[in-house]
């Protein structure tokens, strides 16, 4: 009869730790998307926020009111609006379409607001970044076909 030995290795539990977490990152940073204006939040052709919703970051935020209202704001101070409030009803959603163009529409599905930009279908991605800047961008070309900045915030442009 075969004896089979098995042997153990002992890895220290900090060396396992470090591998562990070099190898979470490294899986991050190939997996993550990116843009060329290092974006942290965006919106997909198709992706909505609904009332109550909002992209978020650092100080800034795009939310979409429960009053139909789509605020930009910074540190909880309105900087930009839709002018849209009280114009549809509390179920209210922005939507970016495959044509460019960002849309509010009141629950009943009745356009309330849109972007000035509409052009052909393609792959669009709204982008948002620490600057408070919005910015609707041509994946395919590359163009920024609308965009927003209030004031002398956007400092990366």
């Amino acid at each position: 009869m075969a004896m089979m030995m098995i042997s153990t290795i002992n890895i220290p539990t900090r060396s396992f730790t470090s591998i562990s977490i070099v190898c979470v990152a490294t899986l991050l940073l190939i997996f993550a998307p990116s843009y060329s204006n290092c974006s942290a939040s965006s919106m997909q052709v198709g992706d909505t926020l609904n009332t109550g919703d909002s992209l978020v970051l650092g100080g800034c935020a795009l939310t979409m009111q429960t009053d139909c209202d789509l605020i930009l704001s910074i540190s909880g101070s309105s900087i930009w609006d839709t002018n849209t409030s009280g114009k549809g009803d509390n179920l209210c959603q922005v939507k970016l379409n495959n044509d460019g163009q960002l849309v509010i529409s009141s629950g009943a599905g009745n356009t309330i607001w849109g972007s000035s930009y509409q052009g052909p279908n393609s792959n669009y991605v709204l982008e948002f970044n620490g600057d408070c800047y919005i910015g609707i961008r041509d994946l395919n070309n590359g163009h920024t076909v609308w965009s927003i900045c209030p004031g002398n915030l956007c400092t990366n442009q």
